[in-house]
């Protein structure tokens, strides 16, 4: 493969923080990178470095960036899709958008009314194809009304936007930073296929594991201020890991039991002292350093608790017929459940149809429009925001959890100095000093995290927790909410996580709510089966199908092949193709659910899958038989 870009003797530092330490970094045309780290350190620097938005520090030997030159045949060029979406200085159509990203493109199509010199720039540049382009990905996205302005759009919506400016860039290397975060499960995967489908070079900062392993075909890793590079994808990755910790932690072990010994000898009285062998006290001081070495690479844990409240009611929340209308438009409708001890729901729909507000119904922060919610009395509950709201960024993090104290009191009855607790959350000595406002999104999250964990609960809900967290954390995370003796109540869209944790799962599914005894990976077949049912309602039935029931011929005679018969084939042949990968997927999800606990929705999901599956049967034996008449 042709290189892309190479990155050599890459330093840089902010204030008294370390990112990079002479570490070097090549990129090939047609890698699919995932890029993992701790957050805060350094894996949107390493963006704004190769977009050039950011100059790393002098350094001897001096940093080199080799760039594939226009002559080449993939030139090097880079688009960062940011995280959040850039806001417009002025009302901006969904349509003209897309020239917040693209400036020189924006001046020349604005100028094109007055300057045919723009126009013809315009042409040069690539504009029109990308309009087209980006027109096409939004109805993908099912963005269809292009003149609704930006700013009135939902928070989903706006991603979506993101998405198709991202996926029809023409820049050789595209850097994605978290773009699946706030987005449905359905709109995560149709990214993971058109990423696939794309072809292209680029970068992916996720902390979905599912995406991580089905679209990267490399990872790269910052840890130590260096960049370590793999090859294989993130599952592949993971067992790479895992046996180099293991080997680690062997090696670990022989060298603290050769330490023991040798510090037994070092103790020696003044005696022994006197006849020491020079070369085996630098042997001594040399296994000391090698010992902190190696527990410095090992993999970090972040130790969390959370606490459960005492009490000790089977039922503790109720929704009764509860209804919740916002202006004249519905958003939960007659919905009936329990939360019980040790229940572990998650909450899952496309976004904007009322998780959160379900969420806020039962933290009494909205009231019911009809029904009930009852609570037990005196019930604890505790809610993690994702907007991260309530940290004075002025303040330091020691700061903000003492108020003051260098103690934090834990509902466990433990206390702890406040350094130390933070420093379970991964933060450093430099870190728990310094204003938050200097932290990145990642480490504002886990210091959140940390600060809400030092409350006791009968009910912990989180809303989106996986947002912002790097992969390190949010599998603590995982492991922690899945030993925890309280109840949980969490939304979330990323896929392993739920399945890790969850026990009972609510589905937002056309206007009601499901409810299902099991976790996500029991029912993830039902859900296929759903958005495959949308998938072949939105298809229609298709007209040519409908005018493709063979005619009896009496004394057939040959006939002569014309444009008409040869487009007929094509269109038949098309539909076959379809009609065949739509069959085999119904088949597919038939044999997983019919592998899982069938209730009865998942029996009447089968027979409805099982209908259609006959219906698409029938067609194509009208469509092969026409096909033999026609040939």
């Amino acid at each position: 493969m042709s290189i892309l870009c190479q990155l050599r003797n890459l330093t840089l530092s902010f204030q008294s923080k370390a990112l990079f330490n002479q570490t070097e970094l090549k990129i090939e045309y047609g890698d699919q990178i995932g890029l993992l780290g701790l957050n805060g350190q350094g894996k949107s620097s390493l963006f704004k470095i190769l977009t050039g938005n950011l100059s790393p520090d002098l350094s001897i030997p001096p940093f080199e960036f080799h760039k594939a030159q226009s002559e080449s045949k993939h030139p090097f060029s880079a688009f960062l899709v940011p995280q959040e979406p850039l806001i417009p200085k002025s009302e901006t159509t969904i349509s003209h958008y897309i020239w917040e990203y693209f400036p020189k493109l924006k001046h020349s199509f604005y100028a094109m009314n007055d300057d045919s010199n723009a126009q013809e720039d315009f042409e040069k540049n690539g504009g029109w194809d990308l309009l087209l382009k980006y027109e096409s990905m939004l109805k993908a996205y099912s963005i269809l009304d292009h003149e609704r302005l930006f700013h009135t759009l939902s928070g989903g919506e706006q991603k979506r936007i993101l998405l198709a400016i991202g996926l029809c860039a023409p820049q050789s290397l595209i850097l994605w930073d978290e773009p699946t975060n706030h987005l449905d499960i359905e709109t995560i995967k149709q990214f993971e296929e058109d990423l696939i489908d794309l072809k292209k070079t680029f970068i992916l900062i996720s902390h979905d594991r599912y995406i991580l392993s089905k679209v990267c075909n490399r990872i790269m890793a910052i840890a130590h201020s260096k960049i370590q590079e793999f090859r294989g994808n993130y599952a592949d990755y993971l067992r790479f890991v895992s046996e180099q910790e293991e080997q680690r932690l062997r090696t670990l072990d022989k060298i603290e039991n050769r330490l023991r010994r040798e510090t037994d000898w070092m103790r020696q009285g003044i005696k022994a002292r006197g006849c020491r062998s020079k070369k085996r006290v630098e042997n001594y001081h040399g296994l000391k350093d090698q010992l902190a070495d190696i527990k410095n690479k090992q993999i970090k844990k972040l130790s969390l608790e959370l606490n459960a409240g005492a009490k000790q009611t089977k039922q503790l929340v109720e929704f009764k017929n509860t209804s919740f209308t916002y202006g004249d438009r519905p958003i939960i409708k007659d919905f009936t459940a329990q939360v019980f001890k040790k229940d572990r729901i998650g909450i899952i729909g496309p976004n904007g149809v009322g998780k959160s507000t379900l969420l806020k119904l039962i933290c009494q922060e909205l009231a019911p429009t009809g029904g009930q919610v009852k609570k037990a009395n005196d019930l604890k509950i505790c809610y993690f925001d994702q907007k991260k709201e309530g940290l004075n960024e002025e303040l330091t993090p020691q700061e903000l959890l003492g108020q003051g104290r260098d103690i934090v009191h834990l509902p466990s009855g433990h206390s702890m100095h406040c350094s130390g607790y933070l420093q379970k959350f991964l933060f450093s000595k430099e870190d728990i000093a310094r204003p938050i406002k200097s932290l990145s999104g990642g480490e504002k999250a886990r210091l959140q995290l940390a600060i809400n964990l030092t409350q006791a609960g009968d009910i912990w809900i989180f809303d989106e927790p996986t947002n912002d967290l790097d992969l390190t954390t949010l599998e603590i995370l995982e492991d922690t909410l899945s030993e925890f003796a309280g109840t949980i109540i969490l939304i979330s869209h990323d896929r392993s996580f739920l399945s890790n944790v969850t026990n009972k799962i609510w589905f937002f599914n056309d206007g009601g709510i499901e409810l299902f005894n099991g976790g996500y990976d029991q029912i993830e077949a039902y859900i296929e089966a759903i958005s495959l049912e949308k998938s072949l309602a939105q298809q229609g039935p298709e007209e040519d199908i409908i005018e493709s029931t063979p005619k009896i011929i009496d004394n057939p005679t040959p006939k002569k092949s014309t444009p008409h018969t040869k487009a007929r084939l094509q269109k038949i042949e098309s539909t076959i193709i379809k009609n065949e990968a739509t069959i085999e997927q119904i088949d597919q999800l038939l044999l997983q659910m019919s592998q899982s606990n069938i209730d009865q929705e998942t029996g009447l999901k089968m027979g409805q899958l099982s209908d259609k599956k006959s219906v698409l049967e029938e067609e194509l034996l009208f469509l092969y038989e026409e096909m033999e008449e026609l040939t």
